[in-house]
C-alpha cells in the first residue's frame, strides 16, 4: 500500500552527527590543479554551496510513491529521524530519487552510504553520479534491490541509521545521518 503524503524529516536530540563541513585532520593540504586553493579549501567551498533538496522512495516495480521528505540545512548538522512505511521492506526493489543543488562544479560527485544497526554495518554502497555543473539543481535516481534475508520492521525500527557521506572524487564534503522508524 502506498502512502502519497509527504513525510518530513525531523531532527533528533543526538548531536553526534558530523557537522558540515568537516574535513579529515589526517589529510595534509594539497593544492588543487592550476589554483592557489588547496583541495581541502575547494571541498569547503563546494560543501558551503551544496544543498540536499528532497528525497523520495518508490516501489521500483509499480512506481508507487512510498515516502518523500524535504530537507533543511540541519540534514548535515543534526541526526534526523524519518518515519517510513514498513511496506518499503516488502518491495523487491526500491527506487530512490535525490534532488540536490550545487553552486560549484563537482567533478566526481558520489556518495558512500552505510546502513547501520546499533552501530554495526548491515549494508554499504558506493554510488557515483559524476560531473555536476555549477549553479545547477539535479535529480539522481538509484534502484536498490532487496536482500532475500529480511528482518521484520518491528525488530529494526528506530535502531537503523543511514549514514551518507558526500564526496568530490576523494575529497570529503559532508555527512548526513538519518534514524529510520518504520510505521
Amino acid at each position: 500500500m502506498s502512502n502519497n503524503s509527504p513525510s518530513h524529516l525531523s531532527p533528533t536530540t543526538d548531536k553526534t552527527a558530523d557537522k558540515k563541513p568537516v574535513l579529515s585532520p589526517s589529510k595534509s593540504p594539497r593544492k588543487a590543479k592550476n589554483s592557489e586553493e588547496t583541495a581541502e579549501e575547494r571541498a569547503l567551498r563546494i560543501s558551503a554551496g551544496f544543498k540536499l533538496n528532497s528525497m523520495q522512495l518508490r516501489d521500483a516495480d509499480s512506481g508507487d510513491m512510498l515516502w518523500k521528505a524535504n530537507f533543511t540545512e540541519e540534514i548535515f548538522t543534526t541526526e534526523q529521524t524519518a518515519k517510513i512505511p514498513s511496506t518499503v521492506l516488502d518491495c523487491r526493489a526500491v527506487s530512490r530519487e535525490i534532488s540536490f543543488y550545487s553552486r560549484e562544479t563537482i567533478k566526481g560527485f558520489h556518495i558512500k552510504q552505510h546502513v547501520l544497526m546499533e552501530g554495526a554495518i548491515l549494508e554499504e554502497w558506493d554510488v557515483w553520479f559524476g560531473f555536476v555543473m555549477p549553479n545547477s539543481t539535479n535529480s539522481w535516481q538509484t534502484t536498490f534491490y532487496s536482500s532475500p534475508q529480511k528482518i521484520p520492521a518491528e525488530m529494526i525500527s528506530g535502531k537503523v541509521v543511514i549514514e551518507t557521506s558526500f564526496f568530490d572524487g576523494n575529497e570529503f564534503l559532508s555527512t548526513s545521518k538519518v534514524r529510520v522508524f518504520y510505521t
